[in-house]
């Protein structure tokens, strides 16, 4: 099997069997970035620190709960999923292509 064929299977085996590992590191990757562009937007640190732990805080609450405080609407919990676990799929999966 190749590298490029193991990383899709890789990613279909990872939505498919378990997506909450998906989620949970989706979560991570998302919080960075949050970081990143709080820093950005802002250009002061504690700001920044200030929408990670908002963001991250909201991320700790227990799964469905989480979702639902951050989401005004159905629609919106439905594709902060979908986001969510998708972001963590790109991320794993290209991590599991780079150290084939």
């Amino acid at each position: 099997m190749g590298r490029n064929t193991g990383a899709v299977n890789y990613a279909v085996g990872s939505a498919s069997g378990n997506p909450i590992n998906m989620y949970i590191h989706g979560g991570a990757v998302l919080s960075f970035f949050t970081f990143l562009f709080g820093l950005a937007s802002t250009g002061n640190f504690d700001q920044a620190m200030g929408f990670l732990f908002d963001f991250y805080l909201a991320k700790l609450l227990p799964w469905p709960l989480d979702e639902a405080y951050l989401a005004q609407t159905l629609t919106e919990f439905f594709y902060s999923h979908a986001i969510t676990i998708g972001v963590g799929i790109a991320s794993a999966s290209s991590r599991w292509w780079a150290s084939y």
